[in-house]
């Protein structure tokens, strides 16, 4: 036999398929995309479908405490009577929160203690609450609220494309990239959960916020793993022929 011959190739071998990444221009394409999706996916949620409309509930008596919040900064020397300063504020207070205008609630070690012994009887006996409050009124949907709820979402949509780009090494299939737009959705739920376990926030509340930011990223990210997606080509006598 001739050092020289060569066996033919079996017509059942099949080169495996090499997979390339597209251009990362679709790492823009995927953030103005996937964030116009997403904001779209906000409005159905809030307002067809209703999804928060059991866990914001209405204050019954909203003019008796609407009162209390606006006179509860009494200056005696001055004689005056004005409303909370715009912030976050809870009850019961422990000792490191200040006071709104800035001061301490404690002198000493001492005070810090019977503040704090004070703080847990409160917090055992309840009401435990938070209030958010803005003291100056306004529009609630105006345009710079829209514009930045839209940049918002671009923001979080650049993240999940460019997380799924990066990965197109390991996620060559379309659901493992879903499912990785998946659990970046989760992992931002995650600070619903903490502010659940330590704020006292209301698991329908909570768990609303994270079925709306979990099941609104999964259908984004449908479309993005559709969008963001490696080419496979096969090699075929030195050249490279993409697979359609």
């Amino acid at each position: 036999m001739s050092m020289d011959s060569q066996q033919p190739s079996s017509p059942l071998s099949i080169p495996k398929p090499v997979y390339t990444a597209p251009s990362p221009a679709v790492i823009l394409v995927g953030t103005i995309s996937g964030g116009f999706l997403a904001f779209v996916w906000g409005m159905i949620a809030w307002v067809v479908l209703g999804l928060h409309d059991n866990s914001i509930n209405r204050i019954p008596n909203e003019q008796i405490v609407l009162q209390a919040l606006e006179n509860q900064l009494i200056d005696v020397e001055k004689n005056t009577i004005s409303p909370l300063k715009t912030g976050f504020y809870t009850y019961p207070a422990g000792p490191e929160q200040k006071t709104p205008d800035g001061k301490r609630a404690y002198i000493d070690a001492k005070s810090k203690a019977e503040l704090s012994d004070k703080f847990n009887e409160k917090y055992a006996k309840g009401p435990i609450f938070q209030i958010v409050y803005r003291a100056n009124g306004g529009s609630p949907m105006t345009l710079g609220v829209m514009f930045g709820g839209m940049m918002l979402q671009f923001c979080a949509a650049f993240i999940v494309s460019l997380v799924m780009y990066c990965s197109l090494g390991v996620a060559i299939y379309y659901w493992q990239r879903v499912t990785l737009g998946g659990l970046v959705a989760f992992f931002g739920g995650l600070s619903h959960l903490a502010m659940w376990n330590w704020m006292s926030y209301p698991w329908e509340f909570t768990i609303a916020m994270v079925i709306d930011l979990v099941v609104g990223w999964v259908l984004v990210s449908m479309f993005l793993a559709n969008l963001i997606a490696p080419r496979a080509v096969i090699p075929q006598n030195d050249s490279m022929t993409t697979m359609t």
